[in-house]
């Protein structure tokens, strides 16, 4: 992974609802996961070429870890 590509990280959820999986964003999620199956915490890496990686969690707090993680990596 190419950090000083990287233009924008996004946490969110990744959720499956009738059969289809999209990510949200975790405030969506904590307002509507009743009604959804949740997959996984997901960190959205988006390049400054346009594309984007997705990078999967089992729970919240590896999720954040991960940003701490990366968020140092960044600053030096």
């Amino acid at each position: 992974m190419e950090l000083a590509n990287i233009a924008n990280v996004y946490p969110s959820v990744l959720v499956r609802y009738d059969g289809d999986e999209t990510t949200v964003s975790i405030e969506w999620y904590e307002q509507n996961k009743k009604s959804l199956q949740f997959v996984a915490y997901t960190l959205i890496l988006l390049y400054k070429d346009g594309s984007k990686k997705q990078l999967h969690f089992d729970d919240h707090s590896a999720m954040v870890a991960a940003m701490e993680k990366l968020y140092t990596a960044l600053k030096k």
